[in-house]
């Protein structure tokens, strides 16, 4: 007999096992121990439990599979295959935490736009009033200014420059141009700025220095220099959010309502600002050829944080008085922080743009970067606003400046969740934080109360699912159109939106719920819930990041631990 007949129903036998136990692994790795978990507890439920147990739990990193940054694209390119689809996205879900939310059955119904109707209507304040409120906030500003104290310069201090024809719209604007290029030779360069027209910021400087010759300015932001993140569409300039080709399908889009707002009211667009490829992370990185990496204007060797790092390190280094962003996951409040300016992140449907494209529609919100509080107000206050092509906006109140001349925090309440700032924070940024509330607040007249935050890691899982499945959504076909041109740090969250499964994101809109409803119990106590904004000092910037990126997932995830709710 031929040895080959004996042999080939063994090798076959064998290949069957083989396949059987891979097969069995493979089954195992993604299920793991599975079964579906009680019905969760009401939402009302919790929060009185909450009064008693005080327990803070929320995971302090993530668990990924590690590979040396030459191989991160490699890694990146299986996670777009049918394994990543099938094996690897569901076992690094699994093993971060998001079983919570897919084997979880929540009894609350979903909240796919986080829109919070005023429970009460209350008188709208007179433009006039709210715009001479403000123009008193500012010139108090100069008066109480320290003679030989550094500050950056703000609205009000262009203004009465302006005004005493100290200078002129258009000097600052030579000298803003001026600063952008002496900044881009710096060893390594800002990166700042990605693109700017001199002809049409020289024009908009000559109008308005002839508005104030004539003692006819538009606004108190007239002749004031101000930049959009590459994410707000502002032609002829190229609409590219941080990428090395533009935004396909955005044809139709309008130039940015929020940039048109500020030129009308006389402002200088001066171009626009740097950002994360699409603004997919909050750490600041962006090696592409047309972009390269922002860095800090306080230490070129860290990070700006991101994804609007470039608005950040504008206003850091007194390019711009005022910046806009946007924030999905700290994208506007973590830069401020490390770069040390004033974020605001507002409420959802205050800032609307349809220039802006939102590749996370329902948590990315526009938002603003100054130097001072007040500089943020004004701007806030002339921005926010209701727009008809936002139903969500139409129901928002007006904006109200009552009691912001107040000078003292006497009424004000001020919630503390020590453990959750203790837990996550470095010691460092844990007792800056303690002690500024402590004794700065405490003794401006604020109560300080401690308060308790339940479900904390649920939320973060439901911000995590969500701002995943609105990025894969968004950009899920540039990824297929464009994969050779993105990316990893792009590439990374995109391709693990698109694979994650539809019951993991609708629960997530569940649990959406459930913290809004924790969020409306607390505000009945406090008026202002205190946290950091970031539990780390700005990271400094390996250099194989200049390379391929950041690839260190578990730096941008530490970055937005108190950003997600």
């Amino acid at each position: 007999m031929n040895p080959l007949l004996v042999l080939l129903p063994l090798v076959g036998a064998a290949h069957l096992v083989l396949f059987i136990f891979v097969m069995r692994w493979m089954f195992s790795r993604v299920t793991g121990d599975r079964r579906i978990n009680p019905v969760r507890r009401p939402i009302a439920e919790v929060i009185e439990a909450s009064k008693t147990n005080k327990k803070t739990t929320i995971r302090k990193y993530v668990n990924v599979p590690s590979v040396p940054n030459s191989l991160n694209r490699l890694l990146v390119w299986i996670l777009y295959t049918r394994f990543g689809r099938w094996i690897l996205t569901p076992n690094v879900l699994r093993k971060n935490g998001l079983a919570m939310l897919e084997d979880s059955c929540i009894p609350e119904s979903m909240t796919f736009r986080p829109l919070v109707v005023p429970e009460r209507i209350e008188a709208s304040e007179d433009d006039t009033a709210r715009e001479a409120l403000v123009q008193e906030l500012m010139q108090e500003q100069l008066v109480t200014a320290v003679p030989g104290q550094f500050r950056f310069r703000s609205i009000a201090d262009y203004q009465d420059a302006y005004r005493s024809a100290v200078v002129t719209p258009v000097s600052v604007a030579n000298a803003a141009l001026a600063a952008i290029a002496d900044s881009d030779k710096k060893t390594p360069p800002l990166k700042a700025f990605t693109q700017f027209h001199k002809k049409d910021v020289l024009d908009q400087a000559e109008a308005s220095t002839k508005r104030w010759e004539e003692g006819k300015p538009l606004s108190w932001l007239d002749g004031v220099v101000v930049a959009l993140k590459e994410e707000y569409k502002w032609a002829p300039l190229a609409f590219r959010s941080g990428a090395t080709f533009e935004c396909p399908n955005t044809e139709h889009l309008p130039n940015s309502a929020l940039g048109r707002k500020l030129q009308q009211l006389g402002a200088i667009v001066i171009g626009t600002t740097n950002m994360v490829e699409f603004g997919t992370s909050t750490v600041g990185s962006n090696p592409n050829s047309l972009h390269g990496t922002p860095r800090n204007p306080y230490h070129l060797d860290c990070y700006t944080g991101g994804s609007s790092s470039g608005s950040a390190a504008a206003v850091a280094a007194g390019i711009c008085t005022i910046t806009l962003g946007t924030d999905a996951g700290g994208s506007v409040r973590v830069p401020s922080a490390l770069c040390g300016t004033v974020g605001l992140k507002p409420t959802y449907a205050r800032l609307v743009d349809p220039g802006m494209k939102a590749f996370t529609a329902t948590v990315g919100h526009c938002g603003i970067h100054s130097n001072a509080v007040i500089d943020a107000i004004a701007a806030y206050s002339v921005l926010a606003g209701k727009d008809p092509m936002f139903p969500e906006s139409l129901v928002q109140p007006l904006v109200s400046l009552r009691g912001i001349d107040s000078r003292t925090l006497g009424g004000i309440r001020l919630g503390i969740d020590g453990e959750y700032i203790k837990s996550l924070s470095s010691e460092e940024v844990c007792s800056t934080v303690l002690d500024f509330v402590q004794q700065d607040l405490t003794l401006a007249g604020a109560e300080v109360q401690t308060i308790h935050i339940p479900e904390l890691d649920e939320t973060r899982l439901a911000h995590l699912a969500t701002i995943f499945c609105e990025i894969g959504s968004a950009l899920g076909y540039y990824a297929q159109d464009h994969f050779s041109e993105m990316g990893s740090e792009a590439l990374t969250p995109i391709g693990m939106g698109v694979n994650i499964p539809t019951k993991t994101y609708l629960n997530a809109q569940r649990q959406r719920t459930r913290a809004m409803a924790v969020l409306k119990h607390l505000f009945k106590d406090v008026d202002c819930i205190i946290t950091p904004t970031s539990p780390i000092l700005a990271p400094s910037i390996p250099p194989s990041d200049a390379t391929y990126g950041n690839t260190n997932l578990d730096l941008a995830y530490k970055l937005s631990l108190y950003a997600f709710i």
